[in-house]
């Protein structure tokens, strides 16, 4: 009698979306790694085939026909990976928002079963996990990354302050470098040159990284030698795959020294929030959001008995400079009964990048004192 072995899931896997198709890496491991070489999953055996093509009825990302495609794709995929060794999937794409990302995972439950943890991250965040494995000279005065997916040469940078422990990277918005669509020859290599230089001259850079098929045909010569004097440049289409590689890892936690750096991208907070309040007479302040959060993940809930001051005090610390600020919420009017007999829920939300909404509710206590029903709210800019 054969018994088929239950693969181990230890599989964890980026797929990266583009216009026309997605990309597929992977790498098995169960041990913290600081570095390894994810493979990238051909539709063609011995060539670099990544791109697993998209016919145009089965975009947009979202809906019945978009499911299917990528159930066709983990089809595909099960010749090197069973379905059932897959641990996480990381889905990374030029923008991503809380609709996408539901409808990524809705349409990744249907195409892997089994309980795996479902990662959706934008190309700035996974080009982040991709330079957390790079050896430390790359990142010694940032790193610049040109984007050719599509007509335009995109450029994005990652800043690096080593002033905090640990140190943060920002990454900076996309912005179009070169407008498309241009014929690729020498004339468009002078302009990229030209336009490399300056851009380099303004702010250095360790590392330059190229990807997408723009620059794919051998036209770049004077720009690439612009690009790679005096630093390293590397030109590689599946960064984006192998970065949501390693952010799934690094959710794991499995990427060796992850924790000596910190990502802000564009639209992130860029202060740690707390509220000062008393543990055992003594004051302390409570952390209540975290630096590097993204607006949307923004939350925080805690329940306090209030004194009768009716002031709360919220304090945000600048995790690159140490200045601290602090804002006094006033609960006014604020109900009238014994100190220490108000008990309140305190709520914190980001609706943007640049804004704190805060809601206070009176819980009343116990079944002394019902709840008066009042509620605060205040908004923050950050």
């Amino acid at each position: 009698m054969v018994i088929n072995r239950v693969p181990d899931r230890n599989c964890y896997v980026g797929v990266d979306l583009q216009k026309d198709g997605c990309q597929i890496s992977y790498l098995r491991t169960s041990a913290p790694v600081s570095g390894g070489s994810p493979r990238t999953f051909s539709r063609v055996a011995g060539k670099e085939e990544y791109l697993l093509p998209m016919d145009p009825e089965e975009g947009p990302l979202c809906g019945e026909a978009f499911a299917v495609y990528l159930k066709k794709c983990f089809s595909l995929l099960s010749a090197e990976v069973p379905a059932e060794g897959i641990c996480a999937v990381c889905f990374t794409a030029r923008s991503m928002d809380a609709a996408l990302a539901g409808a990524l995972r809705d349409a990744a439950r249907a195409a892997v079963p089994g309980d795996v943890r479902i990662l959706c991250e934008d190309h700035g965040q996974s080009f982040y996990s991709y330079m957390l494995v790079r050896e430390e000279e790359q990142k010694k005065h940032g790193v610049m990354l040109l984007d050719g997916w599509g007509d335009d040469v995109r450029l994005r940078r990652m800043r690096i302050s080593r002033r905090t422990r640990p140190a943060v990277c920002m990454m900076g918005k996309e912005e179009v470098l070169m407008a498309g669509p241009f014929a690729r020859d020498q004339e468009a290599d002078a302009g990229l040159s030209q336009i490399l230089s300056a851009r380099l001259r303004e702010e250095p850079a360790s590392a330059v990284y190229l990807t997408g098929p723009l620059f794919a045909g051998g036209w770049m010569q004077d720009s690439l030698r612009t690009a790679a004097r005096g630093r390293r440049a590397f030109r590689g289409d599946n960064l984006y795959s192998t970065g949501a590689v390693y952010s799934a890892l690094r959710d794991a936690g499995l990427i060796r020294n992850a924790g000596r750096y910190c990502c802000f991208g564009p639209d992130t907070l860029r202060s740690n929030i707390g509220i000062l309040c008393r543990r055992k007479y003594a004051p302390v302040c409570l952390p209540l959001l975290e630096a590097g959060t993204e607006p949307d993940r923004a939350f925080a809930e805690e329940e306090f008995i209030m004194d009768d001051s009716g002031v709360l005090t919220l304090t945000q610390t600048d995790v690159t400079t140490g200045e601290t600020q602090d804002t006094e919420v006033h609960l006014e009017p604020f109900p009238d009964r014994p100190e220490g007999t108000v008990r309140i829920r305190l709520t914190l939300s980001m609706p943007d990048s640049g804004t704190l909404h805060i809601a206070v509710q009176d819980l009343g206590f116990g079944e002394i004192f019902a709840s008066s029903g009042m509620r605060w709210e205040q908004v923050i800019r950050l």
